[in-house]
């Protein structure tokens, strides 16, 4: 049976404990709803006081990984993340406008449009995803950031979390996935960083991937709202595009007729190059013609 959170806070100090934080009172409740949302949680073998576990050596990764990669060399990665290479027919073009984080109330307003569940394919694999609203709790981390707000998940094969932290005064969007694998025991972890355009656009990098997510309800012949990542993968020791790991898959609110995963192989940029030969040669014909 749940406790409520109320009463915890009462019993806490007659029981002989300290009174938890107010992020783990915010875990608690969001364990308890991914547990009731989907029976991995369970099979993963997290309980509460696991599950936060997950959360602090997650959002530790995050920032060691945010400071290695960014705060030691400011453009690293923006160079990479900032022209997207995939120029394919696609449902959803991918926007590039600018790279930032400059408000923590942006950021916040950034990932509550992903809140809610989520169900699509990923490959074959169908999944489903589930967002909780975003939590804010100011607490003090080590190397002069503070925690500011954060969201909780489950991510289809494990959970994860999304963060926003501050770091001498600026808003920075962190994120830590967990993966497990088909018996329940943690696989791989995942943890990346942000920046946010003005198209409402977050830009995910991590140690091998970019991922360009956005929540959209337009009209693109879907039912309703949709999420879409756009992704690529790059090679880390030179920050090179592989062109034959770009993908787009998009998951709807509901479950029901769920678009195709789809998959940009190499043959694809030989195509649009063959393309652009042809078109310049057209070109010249008709100003000879003329």
């Amino acid at each position: 049976m749940k406790t409520p959170i109320i009463l915890l806070l009462i019993l806490y100090p007659w029981l002989g404990y300290s009174s938890p934080s107010k992020v783990s009172l915010q875990l608690q409740a969001d364990y308890e709803e991914l547990a009731s949302f989907t029976s991995k949680i369970k099979h993963y073998k997290l309980d509460p006081i696991t599950f936060e576990k997950r959360f602090w050596q997650g959002l530790e990764k995050a920032t060691k990984y945010f400071r290695e990669d960014v705060l030691q060399n400011p453009n690293a990665k923006r160079e990479l993340a900032s022209p997207f290479h995939l120029r394919f027919p696609m449902v959803h073009e991918v926007e590039r406008k600018s790279l930032s984080i400059t408000q923590l109330a942006d950021g916040i307003a950034a990932l509550e449009r992903f809140t809610g569940p989520w169900y699509g394919l990923w490959e074959d694999m169908k999944v489903k995803h589930l967002w909780l609203p975003v939590r804010r709790s100011k607490h003090p981390l080590q190397g002069d950031f503070q925690l500011l707000a954060f969201q909780s998940a489950f991510t289809g094969d494990g959970i994860g979390w999304n963060f926003l932290v501050c770091h001498e005064g600026e808003v920075h969007m962190l994120g830590h996935v967990y993966h497990y694998d088909s018996d329940g025991h943690l696989s791989t972890q995942t943890p990346h960083y942000a920046y946010l355009d003005q198209a409402r656009q977050i830009t995910w990098i991590t140690a091998d991937h970019i991922f360009f997510e956005t929540v959209c309800h337009d009209d693109h012949g879907l039912s309703g709202k949709h999420y879409v990542i756009t992704g690529e993968s790059y090679d880390q020791s030179t920050n090179v595009p592989h062109a034959t790991n770009r993908f787009q898959a998009i998951y709807l609110a509901k479950d029901q007729l769920l678009p195709r995963f789809q998959s940009f192989p190499q043959r694809a940029e030989q195509a649009k190059l063959a393309f652009k030969m042809l078109s310049g040669l057209k070109g010249l014909w008709a100003a000879a013609v003329r």
